[in-house]
């Protein structure tokens, strides 16, 4: 029984300030029996626990079948930071399923388009950026560690925080480094 993956959703209240924190746990069962175990998260940031309490939840999978556990839990308005291009703020959640366990970081931001306007955290922004798509002699559409932060260096360098990435799908790193260093990423239309 293994942890597949996370998606972290977070919603935050502009009335009370708090934010609503959604994880989504997708675990694979591939033993031969029904196995039921305790599915539990935490939050930290900047390394302290942000104490939220995520109801415990305990999810039997059948033999062979893969299960999707929901957690849900509040973080109150005093520790919510939210992401910005020029300060990213991020969270780390680590959710442990029986003896797995599997931690991702993550940013609390909305984006909306309002009009013509990019909206991030409530507020019109106005970037430059790039198209990024994967060709480098000798790896083609690969991605390999070094090429990926000299590229990323580059854009920003040169003033740009913001990316349409290309048809490829894109390594889980390049969405990370993004996510570190304040870059935003629109996916190509289509995908």
């Amino acid at each position: 029984v293994f942890i597949q993956n996370l998606q972290v959703i977070t919603n935050p209240e502009p009335v009370n300030g708090n934010a609503r924190i959604r994880i989504k746990t997708f675990i694979s069962n591939l033993s031969q029996q029904t196995v039921s175990m305790p599915v539990t998260a935490s939050v930290d940031f900047e390394g302290k626990p942000c104490n939220i309490r995520f109801k415990q939840v305990v999810a039997t999978l059948k033999e062979n079948a893969q299960g999707i556990v929901v957690l849900e839990g509040e973080l109150p308005a005093t520790l919510v930071k939210y992401w910005q291009p020029d300060d990213p703020h991020l969270y780390k959640v680590k959710v442990i399923a029986g003896r797995d366990t599997f931690s991702t970081s993550f940013g609390i931001r909305t984006v909306k388009v309002e009009g013509i306007k990019l909206l991030l955290n409530g507020e019109a922004i106005r970037r430059g950026g790039c198209n990024r798509p994967l060709d480098y002699p000798g790896f083609g559409s690969l991605d390999p560690q070094q090429i990926l932060e000299k590229d990323m260096q580059l854009i920003k360098q040169g003033n740009m925080d913001f990316s349409r990435i290309s048809h490829y799908p894109v390594s889980e790193a390049m969405l990370d480094w993004a996510d570190q260093h304040g870059m935003l990423i629109i996916a190509e239309a289509g995908n």
